[in-house]
C-alpha cells in the first residue's frame, strides 16, 4: 500500500518539531465549594444553568456546548470565584450512550444491503432526494463500519453543517465524534489530528481538509452533498476532495459512499442505477455492456469545430442546436435508421430566420 494512502502533512504545531498534543478531553464539574454555593446562584442566568448541569457528574465541552450558549464566559467566571474546575478525562468515558433510531423503511433497507455486500474499495453512490433519509444511511453505514473496529471519516460541504452533525452522530453512535475543519484553533486541529493518527478519533467529521486525516484503520469514507462546490480548493494546493476521498478510498482499500440529491454529472456517469428505488437509491459502478442504463446514458460523438465567427446571434443558435441536439446517442439510435430518424427530427434553421 503506497505511504501516503495512510500518512498525510500534520497541522501546524506538530509540523514545527513539537511534541504531538494530548488526546484526551476535556470535562468541568464543581468543587465542593460550588456544590453548597450553587443554590444562591440567581436563577435563570448562565452560570447557574452550568452549575446545575454539573451537578451530576463532569461533563465534556463538547456536551455543554450543545446545551449552553455562550458557556465558556459562564464558566471562566465560576472558576475565578473556585465553583468550578477543569479536568481531563479519557475520551471514551465521555461518550453518551447510544440511542436506537427509526426502523428503515424499502429503499433505505435496500441501501443499506447494498453497502453491506460492499468489499474492499467500492465508491457507491446513494441518490435521494431531500429528506429522504440518506442521513440514517449514512449513521447504519458507519455502525456497522465501528462494529468491525474501524474508523470513518465523515466530509461535509460547509462548517455550519458540522454542529448539526455532530449531534446527531453523537447521539446515535454512542461514541466521541470529532470535528475538524479550518475554523478551529491550530491546537485543537492537532488534537484531532494526533487521535487519528493514534486510531483513538474513530468518527471524524469536517470539511474539505479533513479529507487529508490519517486513518490507520481506516474502514469507511462518506462524502456528503457530493456535487457542491465547495469541495474544491482553488488557491495553494488546488484539489478536489471528492476526487481526492475517492484516490483516498483505493489507496486505503475501504468502501466510499458519495451521497447527493443531485449527483454531478461525471459521477453518474461512472455508476449504474440497475433496479433502482424510486426515491432513494444507491449506484455502483456498471462495467456491462448490456445494462440498461449503460445504453441509455447520453454519449457525444465529435465533430469539426467551425472556427469562423457567425454572421448573427441567430445564425449561431441554430448552429449551435443543430451540432449539438444531433449528438446524443440513445437505445433508440443504435442504428443507422434510428440515428437518421434522430438528425431529422433536429429543426435546421437559417441565418435570417
Amino acid at each position: 500500500m503506497p505511504r501516503w494512502g495512510r500518512s498525510w502533512p500534520p497541522p501546524c504545531p506538530a509540523r514545527c518539531a513539537a511534541a504531538l498534543p494530548d488526546t484526551h478531553a476535556w470535562a468541568w464539574q464543581l468543587t465542593e465549594a460550588g456544590r453548597t454555593a450553587s443554590a444562591g446562584l440567581r436563577r435563570g442566568t448562565r452560570p447557574q444553568r452550568l452549575a446545575a448541569l454539573l451537578q451530576d457528574g463532569p461533563v465534556d465541552e463538547d456536551r455543554l456546548a450543545l446545551e449552553i450558549d455562550g458557556w465558556r464566559e459562564a464558566a471562566r467566571g465560576l472558576l475565578k470565584r473556585g465553583l468550578v474546575e477543569r479536568v481531563a478525562v479519557p475520551a471514551s468515558a465521555m461518550a453518551p450512550a447510544p440511542q436506537p433510531g427509526p426502523e428503515p423503511n424499502p429503499e433505505q433497507a435496500e441501501a443499506i444491503s447494498t453497502l453491506r455486500a460492499a468489499r474492499g474499495f467500492s465508491p457507491v453512490l446513494l441518490e435521494g432526494v431531500t429528506g429522504s433519509g440518506k442521513t440514517e444511511v449514512y449513521l447504519h453505514a458507519i455502525a456497522e463500519c465501528l462494529a468491525r473496529g474501524r474508523q470513518a471519516l465523515v466530509l461535509v460541504p460547509e462548517i455550519g453543517l458540522t454542529p448539526q452533525t455532530l449531534a446527531r452522530f453523537r447521539a446515535r453512535l454512542g461514541v466521541p465524534v470529532h470535528a475538524l475543519h479550518s475554523g478551529l484553533a491550530d491546537g485543537e486541529r492537532a488534537r484531532v489530528w494526533a487521535a487519528a493518527w493514534r486510531g483513538e478519533a474513530r468518527v471524524i467529521v469536517g470539511t474539505r481538509s479533513a479529507v487529508f486525516t490519517p486513518l490507520p484503520e481506516a474502514g469507511l469514507i462518506v462524502v456528503d452533498e457530493e456535487h457542491d462546490g465547495s469541495y474544491k480548493q482553488q488557491d495553494g494546493i488546488r484539489y478536489h476532495a471528492r476526487d481526492f476521498a475517492l484516490v483516498r478510498g483505493k489507496a486505503l482499500d475501504v468502501p466510499v459512499l458519495l451521497g447527493s440529491a443531485t449527483p454531478s454529472l461525471e459521477t453518474l456517469q461512472a455508476t449504474c442505477a440497475c433496479a433502482a428505488a424510486p426515491a432513494m437509491r444507491a449506484r455502483r459502478p456498471c462495467a456491462s455492456s448490456t445494462c440498461a442504463s449503460a445504453r441509455c446514458r447520453p454519449g457525444w460523438r465529435r465533430r469539426p469545430c467551425r472556427w469562423s465567427r457567425p454572421r448573427s446571434r441567430t445564425a449561431a443558435r441554430c448552429w449551435y442546436s443543430r451540432t449539438v441536439a444531433a449528438t446524443p446517442r440513445c437505445c433508440c439510435a443504435t442504428t443507422a435508421a434510428g440515428a437518421r430518424t434522430a438528425r431529422a427530427a433536429v429543426p435546421r434553421c437559417s441565418p435570417r430566420q
